[in-house]
């Protein structure tokens, strides 16, 4: 089993060593040589720096399918109440409707959904 220090395993993968570092702080290394030197095979470090990259790009990805969900939720009860009005042929009970289901507040919801 051929094992490497962080700083050969920075040069292998062609990133910076305190990039090495942060994806492999809470790897258990595969060999710990004299002197309290750990080393880490490359399949380990692949998986850690494939890890480290995946939580590091997350965060703005949960953002964007929070806003997704929020989004299609508002559009969705927009086009539910638009399905009900349509359903009614009578203008008043129409109306009637219309401020019963607080359609001008689901407008203002899916309206929110652009604003940051």
């Amino acid at each position: 089993m051929q094992t490497f220090p962080l700083n050969a395993l920075a040069e292998q993968f062609e990133v910076d060593r305190s990039t090495m570092v942060r994806a492999m702080r809470s790897i258990a290394p595969d060999l710990v040589k004299r002197g309290n030197r750990p080393q880490w095979k490359v399949s380990t470090a692949a998986m850690a720096l494939e890890l480290h990259r995946r939580k590091k790009h997350s965060n703005g990805d949960n953002h964007r399918l929070a806003l997704v969900d929020k989004m299609e939720a508002a559009f969705g009860e927009l086009d539910r109440q638009f399905e009900s009005l349509k359903a009614e042929t009578d203008l008043e009970k129409r109306r009637a409707l219309s401020l019963k289901m607080q359609v001008g507040k689901a407008i203002n919801a899916s309206r929110n959904c652009w604003r940051p």
